[in-house]
């Protein structure tokens, strides 16, 4: 056995990154998660970086308190922005990879044709062991999405029950469907799975101002078959996002 290794999945939202007050105040609940859980490794969706040169003053602050950064860009967003996924973690090296999953049609309705929405796959190193990594993001659940959905769908099932994921993988992100839904994602068998409840769902429309519309849109996965234990599992307040945080921590064994 060796020590904990604990994740941190959550949808920041565009709009917690559009002006500097709203900002600070997602930088300072990301400061007070990072000292009350120390997490390993952090997977982040709906992350604004500048089209231009590409940076993310998000994931600049996240590097300033230790962390290396990987950011997978998806399409143009309000402003001057590019939106995307990404992943932060704390060890010193990590091998990471992206997985396109299918169109953005959303960026092709509002004038940005030709983007892709990606997954973030890491193998990173941790007591002596490789965890694997993977931070997800399907296209939301509209209509006129619902066939894209399905695509993204096809391509992380497919990528996820591939015989290399099958030991020590973590995978969270904003998966834009219902708790009740495990059998369209169609890897239950190969994955634990942990979300929100009634009580404490993983979104709220509009961060709650709309009141009773809500959703366990967010999920952390895990592999039935690997050396890892749930030891602790948190669906965190989600202010200043209308996504809430998921902290999970797993104890990882080695290969006998």
């Amino acid at each position: 056995m060796s020590k904990p290794f604990t994740t941190l999945f959550w949808n920041v939202w565009f709009d917690s990154q559009l002006a500097a007050s709203k900002t600070q105040k997602l930088y300072g609940r990301l400061d007070d998660i990072i000292a009350t859980h120390q997490p390993d490794a952090i997977g982040l969706n709906e992350v604004l970086a500048d089209r231009d040169s590409g940076e993310s003053a998000l994931l600049k602050h996240l590097e300033a308190q230790g962390y290396h950064t990987f950011f997978a860009p998806f399409s143009p967003e309000k402003g001057n922005h590019m939106g995307g996924s990404a992943l932060a973690y704390k060890a010193k090296t990590a091998v990471i990879t992206t997985h396109e999953l299918g169109p953005d049609t959303y960026a092709r309705i509002r004038g940005y044709p030709g983007h892709t929405i990606k997954l973030i796959r890491a193998r990173i190193p941790h007591a002596g062991q490789q965890v694997q990594v993977i931070v997800n993001y399907l296209a939301h659940l509209a209509p006129y999405n619902w066939s894209t959905h399905i695509k993204h769908h096809r391509a992380f099932r497919s990528l996820v029950t591939d015989s290399d994921l099958q030991a020590a993988t973590i995978i969270g992100g904003d998966f834009n469907q219902f708790r009740f839904m495990p059998t369209l994602w169609g890897a239950k068998r190969h994955y634990h799975r942990a979300t929100g409840s009634l009580l404490h769902p993983t979104w709220r429309l509009l961060g709650g101002k709309i009141p009773f519309i809500q959703a366990n849109y967010d999920h952390i996965f895990w592999t039935k078959s690997g050396h890892l234990i749930l030891e602790d599992f948190k669906v965190l307040p989600r202010w200043p996002s209308d996504h809430a945080p998921l902290i999970a921590r797993f104890t990882t064994h080695h290969n006998r």
